[in-house]
Formats: C-alpha cells, sequence, structure tokens
C-alpha cells in the first residue's frame, strides 16, 4: 500500500491538495518517506489484534499515547478482512511522535476497487499521553462533511467515525511496540536502504524514494506455538461444554463396585459425531 500512496501523493494532483496548496501532502510525503515501514503480515496482525482485544477502552487509548516510537514517523500497515461489506481492506496510517503524543493520519485501500487509489482519513488523531484525544481536520474533511450531511450523519457521529478508524491501526501499531520488546515472539527484518534498483524505479517515474525498504513483521517459531496452543486451549474447551456422545464403559461407583454406564449425550445444545482419522 505504501507504494499506491507514494505515488498518489507524487502525482500531479494528489488527493491531499486543497485550494493549490500542498504542504499537508508535501508534509505527509515527507513523514512517510524519512520513517521505518512496517508490514504486518496475517498472522502477526491476527497475534496483535488478540492481543489489543484484551485492552480496557481507557487502557486502548493511554497504550497509543504512551507509544515509544523508534523514529519520529512510522508508516505501519495490515490486512484487515470484512467479508460481509467490502472484503479486504488494507489500512496505512502515518504515525508521527507529537511529543505529548502519537498522532496518527490513517488511509485505506479497498482490494476490490481497480485502478487502486488510496482513501485518506479526514481527521488527524492525537492519542495525547493524559488520555485526551484531539483533531485536527485535513484537506479531505470539507468533503467527508458534506457527504455526511447528505446522509444525515451528524458532525459528533461523523468525528466519531474518524476516530474509530485511528484506534484500528493506532492501535494495533501500539501493541505492536510493546510486543517488539518480547523476544522471540515477533520476526521482524532488519531495516535496509532501498535497493538500488528500487530507487532507480522511482526516479525513472520521476518520484523521489524512501530512505527505507518495508520491514515485514511475521510470528517466529516461539508466536507460532503460544497462538497454536491458545487456540488448542479454546477449542478444548468448547469442545467439552458442546453436546457429544459418549460411549459406554465401566466405573468405579461410590459404593465400590465396577458398574457398566450405557452410551449417552454429555454436554449441552445438539449432539455431534466426532470424526477420528487414522494415519499411517
Amino acid at each position: 500500500m505504501r507504494d499506491v500512496v507514494l505515488k498518489e501523493l507524487q502525482g500531479k494532483k494528489s488527493l491531499l491538495c486543497w485550494n493549490d496548496d500542498t504542504s499537508f501532502a508535501q508534509e505527509t510525503l515527507d513523514g512517510i518517506l524519512d520513517g521505518e515501514a512496517y508490514i504486518l503480515d496475517r498472522y502477526a496482525h491476527a497475534y496483535l489484534r488478540d492481543l489489543a482485544m484484551n485492552l480496557t477502552v481507557e487502557d486502548y487509548f493511554l497504550s497509543i499515547a504512551n507509544t515509544r516510537m523508534p523514529f519520529p514517523s512510522v508508516w505501519v500497515e495490515a490486512i484487515f478482512d470484512f467479508p460481509e461489506d467490502h472484503g479486504e481492506i488494507t489500512y496505512g496510517a502515518l504515525v508521527t511522535d507529537q511529543g505529548d503524543g502519537i498522532k496518527v493520519f490513517q488511509m485505506q485501500l479497498l482490494h476490490k476497487n481497480r485502478p487502486w487509489l488510496p482513501t485518506y482519513c479526514g481527521t488527524e488523531v492525537v492519542f495525547h499521553r493524559d488520555g485526551n484525544v484531539s483533531c485536527s481536520k485535513t484537506p479531505m474533511s470539507k468533503l467527508y462533511e458534506r457527504m455526511a450531511e447528505v446522509e444525515g450523519i451528524s458532525p459528533d457521529d461523523h468525528m466519531n467515525s474518524e476516530i474509530e478508524k485511528a484506534l484500528r491501526i493506532g492501535g494495533v501499531f501500539a501493541v505492536l511496540c510493546a510486543a517488539l520488546a518480547r523476544p522471540k515472539i515477533l520476526d521482524r527484518d532488519a531495516p535496509r536502504p532501498l535497493r538500488k534498483s528500487e530507487a532507480k524505479a522511482f526516479a525513472a517515474a520521476n518520484r523521489r524514494a524512501p530512505r527505507f525498504a518495508p520491514s515485514i513483521i511475521r510470528l517466529s517459531k516461539a508466536g507460532r506455538a503460544e497462538r497454536d496452543a491458545n487456540e488448542a486451549g479454546v477449542a478444548a474447551g468448547y469442545s467439552a461444554k458442546t453436546a457429544h456422545w459418549v460411549r459406554g464403559h465401566l466405573f468405579l461407583a461410590r459404593n465400590g463396585r465396577l458398574t457398566w454406564r450405557r452410551a449417552h449425550v454429555r454436554g449441552g445444545g445438539d449432539p455431534m459425531e466426532r470424526v477420528h482419522y487414522v494415519t499411517e
């Protein structure tokens, strides 16, 4: 997604230009070009999302605000699945350290829409270290506010929607920074400059090249083992509670006698058959 955003920002007329004012687009471009870039693979993203789900709303906001960033600005992106609505959507964000908090400018890319064009958020959201949240408008805000009026959405509802979008990717980034401190859970590619061939491709297209190639973040072997163990525990708990057939068996009764118990159903709901596979 980062390449799509860089191409759009350096096009003839970026969506982030308003009345020939290119300052916001230029500031966003500089932040993406100069900062590190993280791309979460699906498994790492799912792991971080599950960690974030255990946070309270207050903890969620504060975890973003108190994030310690490796660079003044960082690009982060991950794929989110919305099967009932739009299918796969890549969410990306320019995350900037503001000193007293973290600023998130979020954007998204719908996979099913071609040619690909990023959809920029109408609001930059700052998560302050004291737990407060402040917002500032982007060049897209006027367009979205007009669209909200047509759809009958109040300004407050529209603003809450913008904050929710920033939370979605900002929260994942906050948990990512915390998880990177845990050894052997996440594997991260070491930051490296662009290859010469990649830099030449940007130059040939008359576009500025970013300083760093994206760092792919994956679950490590230990992280996969932890994920599988958690999933197995959840599955075991679910299996024990759901209705299932128990075959007849002998058991030692309280009176000390061996007693035959007939086949019966244990658990709640309708009994389900269990299929056992035997392999060599």
